[in-house]
């Protein structure tokens, strides 16, 4: 007899890799996505689940959807991420209360409920590292702020009956994502960045590794209430990281001469905080102070690939040189 489940967010970039690379055969699989996706984000999806489009922040067309599916595991990644000009009543309907209802349906039909959160609860450099669940969580914007909600409703759940995991990603790359490991690739390549002298360490999540957590996570009983923070083996040097960029995009290492004193980002992030640019602030502080998490868990419980990222980061520097060589044709 097939399963039922649900999947937000499947339109997305970690959605999409999802649904595609799963083998979800024995499943009746519904897909959530935003209204007016383009067709290019649903190529393949159509075969293999029927799709729904629905915005999260309508809830009341959210808790008829899920009335007319009962006993469906859910995974829940769909969510407003950053996007500019968002109000912060958006962010609540679609990040907090529509998990809420998401994982009150889990819980009334005893259905696994996989929430996908972010490591952006600890801020966008933790204050301690690796942080823990001691350590304070930062809502230094509102995603982050949604995301620290959403996580104490469903733990409250949790309490009450809910059977449900919680996965961090970190920031996620992979060839098809537009995301900051991209647009690193892509200043490297037109020489449009400056690295610190004391580079930080910082900590990237493979793709594969989520879908490997969740294809785990599908086939075996866990143990509700578990968090997981994912990101790939070990932390890596930015620097190192731009020399294995720079090497496989021009044949050598990163430009020295595009180092400079750590007191320049320093100036640049209390610049832009002065003046109330987040985005470049968010930046500053991603390329001048280290963040890294703590993964053992898991690695154990997940048996997930040890994938390190200046290995891992290869095939998506291959993507970006066969996008760049379309456009010239």
């Amino acid at each position: 007899m097939s399963k039922n489940i649900l999947i937000t967010g499947a339109a997305g970039f970690i959605g999409n890799k999802i649904v595609q690379q799963l083998n979800f055969r024995d499943y009746n699989v519904t897909l959530l996505v935003r209204p007016k996706t383009t067709k290019k984000r649903l190529t393949g999806l159509s075969d293999k689940a029927e799709i729904l489009e629905l915005d999260l922040r309508n809830i009341p067309k959210l808790r008829q959807v899920l009335a007319d599916r009962k006993d469906t595991d859910i995974i829940h990644i769909g969510a407003i991420r950053n996007r500019p000009k968002t109000s912060k009543e958006d962010y609540q309907k679609a990040n907090i209360f529509a998990t809420e209802q998401l994982a009150l349906h889990a819980m009334r039909n005893q259905a696994k409920f996989i929430f996908f959160s972010s490591v952006g609860v600890f801020g966008t450099v933790p204050e301690s590292l690796p942080p823990d669940e001691q350590t304070r969580k930062v809502a230094d914007n509102l995603y982050h702020q949604s995301k620290i909600r959403a996580e104490a409703i469903i733990e409250n759940y949790v309490l009450r009956g809910l059977n449900s995991v919680i996965i961090r990603p970190a920031i996620t790359y992979g060839s098809g994502d537009f995301g900051f490991p991209y647009n690193l690739i892509r200043m490297i390549d037109k020489n449009l960045i400056v690295l610190p002298a004391k580079p930080p360490l910082i900590h990237l999540a493979n793709v594969d590794l989520l879908i490997g957590a969740v294809q785990k996570l599908l086939i075996t009983d866990f143990e509700a209430g578990k968090i997981y923070n994912i990101a790939d083996r070990n932390p890596v040097s930015l620097l190192e990281l731009a020399d294995v960029i720079n090497h496989e995009l021009k044949s050598r290492e990163f430009n020295r001469r595009l180092i400079v004193p750590n007191w320049c980002f320093e100036k640049a992030e209390k610049f832009t905080k002065m003046i109330g640019n987040k985005t470049w602030h968010c930046r500053f502080q991603l390329f001048s102070k280290s963040w890294f998490y703590d993964v053992e868990a898991a690695y154990q419980d997940l048996n997930l690939r040890n994938i390190e990222t200046t290995t891992g980061i290869r095939s998506t520097i291959e993507w970006y040189k066969k996008g760049k060589q379309s456009k010239k044709h």
